[in-house]
């Protein structure tokens, strides 16, 4: 049995993690997606590694932001957080498995 390889965040070394393009590009090499899933305040599923954000000096816990307020915050490198409803419907209907 082949081993599994599953890109963690995504592709993350050729687009921003935990974002729909970098697991599309993980896919698309041949590899599975595993992603890190947190909770906003108001019970919306988002993909982001860290429970909190840095906005300016202060550091604020996602659990404590609601959707509409995470989607309004500016990041440097212009991500756009996905909701897990959202990557499950980018890859609906696909076969991410590989048979051996």
């Amino acid at each position: 049995m082949k081993p599994y390889i599953f890109a963690h965040r995504g592709a993350s070394g050729y687009e921003i993690e935990n974002t729909i393009p970098s697991f599309k590009k993980a896919i698309s090499m041949g590899a599975g997606i595993e992603t890190d899933i947190r909770a906003t305040k108001d019970k919306k599923l988002i993909c982001f590694h860290d429970r909190y954000f840095k906005i300016g000096e202060k550091y604020s816990s996602i659990s404590k932001l609601t959707f509409e307020e995470i989607e309004k915050i500016k990041s440097k490198d212009g991500r756009k957080i996905p909701l897990v409803d959202e990557v499950f419907q980018a890859f609906r209907n696909k076969n991410l498995k590989k048979e051996d």
